[in-house]
This record gives structure tokens, C-alpha cells and sequence, in this order.
């Protein structure tokens, strides 16, 4: 909810809130299940920011980390969908989430440790005549 309000109150439009908040979602989620291994007892942090020009979220899991640079170089190389097919020809999940929080945020940037992951979607007013 308080994802929601921030998004609705943001600026962006229709579009951009509802793939923003899913690129929200899929971080949250990846968080609590791959970094946190499902464990209740560790957390998931959460810091959302809003300014005049971009709004942001922070998502931080208590997990080892990950080699987010290679996954992300990897989505950056249109590979991802080729990896995640292979994946699951394996009988194993995933490999899309982080295309997707591509796809849904201008910046998507992560941690030395890849324990934290960080999404900002720009504003674009619409300029006036």
C-alpha cells in the first residue's frame, strides 16, 4: 500500500505506476525467496523515495548476495530470456526478474554484494507550450 500511495502520488503516469509496482513486487519477492532463502525469520528492508524528478525504491535482503553484475550484463545482452529457457528445460525457475525490473526502471543498480537492489523511474513531465 504505502508503494502504491507513493506511485499514485508521483507523477508518472498510468502505465509506468502499474510496471513500476510490479518491478516493486518482483524485487520483494526475489528478496524474501532467493535472498533471504524463504527464511521468516530474516527481514527484507524497504525505502521508498519520491522527488520532483524520479521516484526510487530500495529493496535489502539479509542473504549472502549474488553476482548481480553478471545477470544484469546478461539481461543488458538480450541473453536473459535465452538463459531462462535453459533453465527451465533443466526443470529449474526463474531468470527473467531482473529483465523485467529492466524493463519497468530507467536505473537499476545493485549493491557491492548484491544484497541490495535499487530501482529509480524517471518523471517526465509533460512540457508546456
Amino acid at each position: 500500500e504505502v508503494a502504491s500511495t507513493l506511485l499514485h502520488s508521483s507523477g508518472l503516469g498510468e502505465a509506468d505506476q502499474t510496471s513500476f509496482a510490479a518491478g516493486f513486487r518482483e524485487a520483494v519477492g526475489n528478496a524474501m525467496q532467493h535472498g533471504n532463502g524463504g527464511d521468516p525469520a530474516k527481514s527484507v528492508r524497504i525505502v521508498c523515495r519520491r522527488d520532483p524528478v524520479a521516484v526510487a525504491f530500495s529493496v535489502s535482503d539479509e542473504g549472502p548476495g549474488f553476482d548481480a553484475q553478471r545477470f544484469l550484463q546478461q539481461a543488458n545482452a538480450k541473453e536473459a530470456a535465452e538463459a531462462a529457457r535453459d533453465r527451465y528445460r533443466e526443470g529449474r525457475q526463474g531468470g527473467l526478474g531482473i529483465l523485467m525490473l529492466l524493463r519497468c526502471s530507467d536505473v537499476v543498480r545493485y549493491n557491492q554484494k548484491g544484497n541490495t537492489l535499487t530501482c529509480t523511474k524517471l518523471i517526465h513531465k509533460p512540457r508546456q507550450a
